[in-house]
């Protein structure tokens, strides 16, 4: 990584105007979790070209994990910033999955004096559910383990699994049950993906999980 890093930093220096390599090079910081480094290269793709929403949804997103990384103080300053990065991205391509998605998580967990509002979270949830049934009923169903209202989370990802049946699909109702400490179901469910995806880190889950029953 770090001599492909070095790569990239020489070829970018020699290249300034070439997004496709800042975008890779602010990849590479984001893979090694530098994120001051990520948002400088993010930040200078949406200034470079304007009109590209992926680019404002890794802005944000770089600055969203920042402001993880910093005290509660510190995260407070990040959060404008964080919320405009996901919502042009959105006035520049409504039907962009992964900012709704973000934008979602971000007014579920803000509180609310600081801009957080259920209202606002669940619009992009239901926006989700136009553009992608799959990931609709996931966000609802996160947003009802948010809200620790279980058994409507079980619901709905169970939707997930019934039109997506995906490996993030299952991963998300096995979560849902070893949250609850609900083991057995957890592993009737990882038995189900495993006969379906044939996983080995579903075998695994499953051995951590016998070994607490």
């Amino acid at each position: 990584m770090n001599n492909n890093k070095q790569l990239l930093s020489v070829y970018v220096a020699k290249n300034p105007k070439n997004n496709k390599a800042i975008e890779l090079f602010g990849d590479a910081y984001g893979y090694q979790k530098k994120w001051d480094e990520a948002i400088e290269q993010y930040k200078l793709l949406t200034l470079q070209q304007p009109d590209v929403a992926n680019y404002f949804y890794k802005y944000g997103g770089a600055l969203s994990q920042k402001a993880i990384s910093v005290n509660k103080l510190r995260a407070i300053s990040y959060l404008d910033d964080i919320e405009t990065a996901f919502l042009q991205a959105l006035k520049l391509n409504p039907n962009h999955i992964e900012s709704h998605w973000a934008l979602a998580r971000y007014y579920m967990h803000v509180p609310g004096l600081l801009g957080g509002s259920e209202t606002k979270a669940m619009q992009h949830v239901e926006a989700l559910l136009k553009i992608s049934p799959v990931d609709g009923y996931l966000a609802k169903g996160h947003y009802y383990e948010d809200e620790k209202e279980f058994e409507k989370s079980e619901i709905y990802y169970r939707k997930a699994i019934a039109i997506g049946g995906s490996q993030v699909c299952y991963q998300h109702l096995i979560d849902l049950f070893k949250l609850q400490k609900q083991y057995k179901k957890a592993i009737v469910v990882l038995d189900e993906a495993n006969e379906k995806l044939q996983l080995d880190d579903f075998v695994k889950q499953r051995k951590a999980l016998e070994a607490k029953l």
